[in-house]
């Protein structure tokens, strides 16, 4: 995987990888510790932002690079964004579930 560019900052000891019948290294923390890993992969580099997101976010099958290349198109594209106060906040209306202003809104 190393010579794949991959992994680049793990050392052995702290893999878990699978086989066929367990994981090396030991067994795994949580049932879900791969999810939770992207997810903390995720969050992490969004918040390369510097500000907090006000939205919901949907990543499928995303790295690393994905995550990078959102922030860097959301900082390049005004349009993609916009920044408000906690006041503006506690008054803007709820779009979830309200998919027609939420298409407007994301046009």
């Amino acid at each position: 995987m190393r010579d794949m560019g991959l992994i680049r900052g793990a050392f052995a000891g702290e893999l878990h990888c699978p086989t066929r019948d367990e994981f090396e290294n030991g067994p795994l923390r949580f049932a879900d510790e791969f999810v939770r890993h992207k997810v903390l992969d995720l969050v992490g580099d969004l918040a390369l932002l510097g500000k907090q997101i006000l939205g919901n976010v949907v990543a499928d099958r995303a790295g690393h690079a994905m995550h990078t290349a959102l922030v860097s198109r959301i900082l390049r594209t005004r349009r993609y964004w916009e920044e408000v106060t906690h006041s503006e906040r506690e008054e803007a209306p709820d779009l979830e579930g309200d998919t027609e202003t939420a298409a407007r809104s994301s046009a």
